[in-house]
């Protein structure tokens, strides 16, 4: 199919509608805040993907490192220093 993104497919119905609700203080908190935010946006669009969860960042707002492509890694680790946003290598730490 032309146009369909690799790794893709198509949703045949409705995606559903969020019950989350963010409040846009935490969005210009910045830091744990504004990634705390994102993944909750992620979320819901991921779920309406069929995936199950975001795996680049916890519940409590914490970077996975391992999870990003490995050529971002330093980046990613680099912006949450610069951010105060903690990182660990991977969940099972």
């Amino acid at each position: 199919m032309a146009g369909q993104l690799s790794g893709s497919r198509q949703v045949g119905g409705s995606t559903g509608v969020s019950r989350h609700t963010a409040l846009l203080d935490d969005l210009v908190a910045g830091g744990v805040a504004r990634v705390t935010l994102a993944r909750l946006l992620a979320l819901d669009l991921l779920s309406a993907f069929g995936l199950a969860q975001v795996q680049q960042v916890t519940g409590e707002g914490v970077l996975v490192i391992r999870a990003f492509q490995e050529e971002w890694q330093q980046s990613v680790r680099a912006w949450a220093a610069t951010h105060d946003v903690p990182t660990v290598d991977s969940v099972d730490e």
